[in-house]
């Protein structure tokens, strides 16, 4: 480790107080800030290299996240929903190269590509007995050259990461006295494809009554995107029930009312955040548009990948020996 490299971790080291405040660690590097961000550099500057821009569009409108080139030969690991069409990376110098997708892994939502070119900077992959993953460790969120660090602690180490994401119905419902009245319906959504109308009372959900908008939500919540629901609702006075296949929240739905408010309407967090098999939790928060780049530790090794925003104030990631796992069965299964 170079002497400037050192100084950096010490630094780190000694600043408990200042990052003893839960918001406090990921907000202390601020562009702006160059003579503290400059201090800590040199744990991440050998990582930046490999830290590229991966462009893209679909159906939403354009995407972009980070990718970490993972091989010299061009290979880059990104995360695979947030990657569409005729994907392009780029480096801070600015180039840019077309990308084909290699593979994906669905169980982590990350998605190797590769472009054309041989003279790379890879990340430098620790050795495989290594794992310094502790509960309050530090950690570095590196993005592109040009971007500024997040420095932050590991809040939960590795766990299976459940489904967080609720079944999406598409109704925004008042209240009503025999139950929840639909006001609106989001057009492609479950509900209008199942035939509801406005001013329907939905009033049983699998059995369960609903009372109200509130309850409507609370008993939607508790329930995942592809789960069948049989509800029973009133529609001009006469009773009528329907079997609904539960939905996704769309991308681009992002509407504060009672009938779809959660998290994602107070802050923007990355579509997939849930369903991992091991992921851990840090608050080194970077926007959900800069997900896919790596973490780093306090000796400045490579910790991880960012998998997701998942809130305000916290990320999930992939730890190093997992990801490097990844990394040979994507590549095992594309023969490369």
């Amino acid at each position: 480790m170079s002497t400037s490299a050192r100084l950096a971790r010490v630094c780190l080291l000694l600043t408990p107080a200042l990052l003893a405040v839960p918001w406090a660690a990921s907000h202390l590097l601020p562009d702006g800030q160059s003579g503290l961000q400059e201090s800590f550099r040199p744990l991440s500057a050998p990582v930046a290299e490999a830290v590229a821009v991966v462009r893209s569009s679909d159906a939403d409108g354009d995407l972009r996240v980070l990718g970490t080139v993972v091989d010299g030969d061009g290979l880059i690991l990104t995360k695979a929903s947030e990657v569409g069409d005729d994907p392009v990376v780029e480096w801070a110098d600015g180039r840019r190269l077309a990308a084909r997708l290699v593979a994906i892994e669905d169980d982590w939502d990350l998605a190797l590509l590769q472009v054309e070119a041989d003279d790379l900077t890879a990340v430098a992959w620790p050795p495989a007995e290594v794992d310094d993953l502790q509960l309050g460790s530090w950690v570095l969120a590196v993005g592109t050259e040009d971007e500024a660090m997040r420095v932050g602690v590991v809040g939960a180490l590795p766990r299976r990461i459940p489904t967080a994401t609720p079944g999406f119905l598409g109704v925004f419902p008042g209240d009503h006295d025999r139950g929840a009245q639909l006001l609106e319906i989001v057009p492609g959504s479950s509900a209008e494809v199942a035939g509801f109308q406005l001013d329907d009372v939905i009033q049983s959900i699998n059995g369960k009554r609903v009372r109200s908008a509130l309850e409507l939500v609370r008993i939607l919540r508790r329930l995942d995107p592809g789960d069948d629901v049989e509800i029973v609702y009133e529609r001009d006075g006469n009773e009528q029930e329907v079997v609904v296949v539960l939905g996704q929240k769309p991308r681009e739905e992002q509407r504060s009312s009672l009938g779809s408010f959660h998290v994602a309407d107070l802050v923007r967090v990355n579509h997939r955040r849930d369903r991992f098999p091991a992921a851990f939790r840090h608050d080194a928060v970077v926007p959900s548009r800069s997900v896919g780049g790596p973490l780093v530790g306090s000796d400045g090794a490579l910790a991880g990948f960012n998998l997701a925003r998942l809130d305000r104030a916290g990320m999930l990631a992939i730890p190093v020996a997992e990801a490097r796992m990844v990394v040979e069965r994507l590549k095992d299964e594309a023969g490369l």
